[in-house]
């Protein structure tokens, strides 16, 4: 019998080799920079699920220390039921996420400020929702405050938006309005939400 985690392990790998044995494959010599940087953040990506995989055991039973494990309401009435279940490991991936990024946009990533502000933003918007899970997780927030915070998590990508706010308009409506209408703050505030 093959244990699970090696067979995810043995995924991981196999789609890290595959997809740069595709991109090594094509020979346009204009993808030579991406490559690098594709290899980069694959590498980055791999060593962070090896981490994350060897993280969340020790992170379970600091957990269970503290407390934050409850019981699997879909299995009530069952033994299975009554084993407590470790809360708030989400943290484990999402801190890795957040600190391979920031390791990728400062070792790898050489785009100009425009972007590393919008990346930057991007992160903090991330943060700001890691948080609201954990604290959900610890104090078990009302549904009135998840409400709330999303959209002020997303001000910062707001912030940096630097796209079009035009929208090009149904036939129906183009003799009255216009071709295309450029909604502005209104096109931001409904991205917000």
């Amino acid at each position: 019998m093959i244990k699970v985690g090696w067979l995810v392990d043995g995924l991981v790998i196999f789609t890290f080799i595959s997809t740069w044995w595709v991109l090594l494959r094509d020979g346009r010599p204009d993808l030579a920079p991406l490559r690098l940087k594709y290899l980069g953040f694959n590498v980055f990506g791999v060593i962070a699920y090896f981490i994350v995989d060897k993280c969340i055991p020790i992170f379970m039973k600091f957990n269970e220390k503290a407390g934050l494990s409850g019981k699997d309401l879909n299995k009530k009435g069952t033994p299975q039921g009554d084993v407590p279940v470790p809360e708030s490991l989400g943290l484990v991936p999402a801190t890795v996420f957040v600190l391979v990024s920031i390791l990728g946009f400062i070792l790898i990533s050489d785009e100009g400020f425009k972007y590393q502000a919008r990346d930057t933003a991007a992160l903090l918007s991330i943060c700001l929702i890691i948080l609201l899970g954990f604290v959900d997780d610890v104090i078990d927030l009302p549904w009135r405050y998840k409400l709330i915070i999303p959209p002020i998590a997303s001000i910062p990508l707001l912030v940096t938006y630097s796209g079009s706010t035009i929208i090009l308009l149904p036939k129906l409506v183009r003799p009255f309005l216009g071709k295309t209408l450029d909604l502005g703050f209104l096109y931001l505030s409904l991205i917000h939400i």
